[in-house]
């Protein structure tokens, strides 16, 4: 009793839904786009419903296509994406009369061009007997979409259409198409074609050969292309058939790369070398090897570079005997392409040409050099550094700060303490930009026991591994211990103004003691290096010693270093900045100073500022007063 009660609701509501549906159908016959669309929603409902009962799905669509006759323009445009869902072969009849109507045929087209069988293939047939124009283009596509070579003949038979769009057509058609007819009916056409055609019939061609690769006919693709090659004139098309033949030719289109590759072509050079670069496989690259032989001299170069940028290592055996040619250009491209795909074996050929290289040449072999894969390559680098000639050294640890070599820091400390000025120069600087944070203390012990010809290198190499390094590299620590223990007078100098380039707030005590230090090279690299502080905490200390320095040299640089403690200072009240402005005019023992110091004063956004360089308006300064006294009302001016 209930699947019998079930059964009789599903029924009724089939009924109901069929109900609705022919309401909106007829509800359809006056709608146009922008008006109520509850019919189509209707509609669209039962469409998504219809889809998971086959049957269903063939009552509503035959609904559909009876309905479209009498329904105007927008509802069959409505009908039509509907049908496009949910047509079957049934509906074929129903259709095929819309397929020669200009506004109508693509919606027609569509709908019946997903659909199986040989009733739509014999409805479109029809139809392209019979339709014109834009209408015929559309049939002749759809036919080729259907991908039935049945259909060939039908389409061939309008590339001579007097119709140019007509025509057109059937040439796309086609090369969509394809297969062993259409490429004879093209090749055909081409014998003698309209020369609005001729490059769509080429294309055409193309679009044959692509396919006959893409579905396993390759011999079919390689005789497409080859004739295309060696019968076309056209750069374009000879470039475009060479690239396909080279894709899909196996041996045949492998030797004619290597021909391309050697140079002879002109036309051919560049799409051949992009082929090297982009198409996979060991056989495009032992093609690119085999014209290494044959290439032309203007061709060699940029054949070796295509190679390079390939980034295949099974080219690298054919490249080392070019690293001598003749050619520098040639030699170049060598060197390139060795550092791109050689490993630890090509460094010290490489490096060895160093010390007789030059220019561009020396240029590429560092780079070469820095480009080589692998920690062995550094290994091979640092043990010819030892007993390399100076001028070649220096390059060597050019290259390993390149390749940021930190492993070989001992072999670079070694080199730091040559007699050879420019090697320790060098030295220190890629030990400044290698040395790891544990091999830090190392260095900085390096700067303690620096002679006075070395120290400037060892202080600057300190500095760059400092701002390497960064904070966890306990430079606060490290350098106040070496300072308390270094009796050198010069070294703790140094030692001082490295302190000063960390910016380490740890580091601030240190430097003041310094600063009052007995020894006047001690108190004047602590005032420089509390100069350079990134704040303004070393304000009261260099205020200090810019009123009571000695010898003047310190004072100087106090004075200075206060002056700019004063442009970092600018959250201190205002009437304090001003006060201490004034005491820096006051403390100006020289032109340069007082400059200096207006100048400063011309940056304060207080109007007493202007009653402060007043006094300077007329005489020696009134110039410098005058610019400082404009700058202060200009910012007055703002707030």
């Amino acid at each position: 009793m209930n699947t019998l009660l079930i059964l009789g609701l599903v029924a009724l509501c089939g009924a109901a839904r069929a109900d609705s549906v022919d309401t909106a159908l007829e509800a359809l016959k006056s709608w146009s786009y922008g008006q109520d669309f509850t019919a189509c929603q209707t509609i669209l409902d039962a469409v998504v419903d219809a889809q998971r009962d086959p049957a269903a799905r063939a009552a509503l669509a035959a609904r559909l296509a009876a309905a479209l006759p009498a329904t105007p323009y927008d509802g069959q445009k409505f009908l039509f994406e509907q049908l496009y869902i949910v047509g079957t072969e049934n509906e074929t009849e129903a259709l095929a009369p819309f397929l020669t109507d200009e506004r109508l045929s693509p919606l027609a087209r569509y709908a019946l061009e997903r659909i199986p069988g040989e009733k739509v293939d014999r409805a479109l047939a029809a139809a392209a007997g019979k339709a014109q124009g834009a209408a015929l283009a559309g049939i002749l596509d759809s036919l080729a979409s259907r991908d039935n070579p049945a259909h060939t003949a039908l389409i061939a038979a309008h590339l001579a259409d007097r119709d140019p769009v007509a025509a057109r057509a059937a040439v796309d058609a086609l090369g969509k198409l394809g297969g062993p007819a259409a490429v004879a009916a093209l090749e055909n056409a081409l014998k003698r074609p309209p020369r609005r055609l001729r490059p769509a019939l080429v294309d055409a061609l193309l679009a044959c050969a692509d396919k006959a690769a893409r579905t396993g006919n390759t011999a079919s693709a390689v005789e497409i292309h080859t004739r295309l090659l060696t019968q076309m004139e056209d750069s374009p098309v000879r470039v475009a058939a060479f690239c396909g033949l080279v894709r899909h030719g196996g041996t045949t289109g492998l030797g004619r790369l290597i021909t391309a590759l050697s140079g002879a072509d002109l036309t051919l050079r560049a799409p051949a070398l992009s082929l090297l670069r982009e198409v996979p496989g060991d056989d495009i690259t032992g093609a690119g090897v085999s014209a290494l032989e044959t290439a032309e001299p203007s061709m060699l170069p940029l054949l070796v570079a295509a190679l390079a940028d390939r980034g295949d290592s099974a080219a690298y055996p054919a490249l080392p005997p070019l690293l001598d040619h003749a050619d520098p250009a040639a030699r170049n491209a060598a060197i390139l392409a060795v550092g791109a795909l050689g490993d630890a074996s090509a460094a010290a050929p490489l490096a060895q040409k160093l010390g007789s290289s030059g220019g561009g040449e020396e240029e590429a072999l560092l780079d070469a050099l820095a480009a080589l894969k692998g920690a062995e390559v550094d290994a091979v680098l640092g043990g010819m550094l030892p007993g390399a000639e100076p001028g070649t050294a220096v390059k060597l640890m050019q290259c390993l700060t390149r390749r940021n070599a930190a492993g070989c820091a001992p072999v670079l400390f070694e080199m730091a303490a040559r007699e050879d000025p420019a090697l320790r120069a060098e030295a220190f600087r890629a030990l400044g930009a290698l040395v790891p944070a544990d091999t830090l203390p190392a260095l900085v012990d390096s700067l303690a026991g620096a002679g006075d010809d070395t120290r400037p290198d060892a202080e600057r190499a300190v500095v760059a591994a400092l701002r390497r390094l960064g904070p966890d590299a306990g430079a606060a620590k490290l350098l106040t211990a070496r300072h308390a223990a270094t009796r050198n007078p010069a070294a703790k100098a140094s030692l001082l103004r490295v302190m000063g380039e960390t910016g380490d707030p740890a580091l601030l005590d240190t430097l003041r003691k310094a600063a009052r230090a007995m020894r006047k090279e001690l108190r004047l690299a602590a005032v420089e290096a509390l100069s350079n502080w990134p704040t303004a905490e070393p304000l009261g200390e260099l205020r200090r010693a810019a009123r009571r320095g000695r010898p003047e040299a310190v004072r100087e640089a106090a004075f200075a270093g206060f002056l700019s403690m004063l442009k970092l200072a600018a959250d201190l009240p205002p009437e304090e900045l001003l006060a201490l402005h004034r005491e820096a005019l006051s403390l100006a023992k020289t032109p340069d100073q007082t400059r200096r110091a207006l100048s400063s004063a011309g940056e304060l956004k207080d109007p007493g500022a202007l009653d402060l360089l007043a006094p300077f308006a007329a005489g020696e300064f009134k110039a410098e007063a005058a610019a400082a006294a404009e700058k202060v009302r200009a910012r007055l001016e703002k707030e």
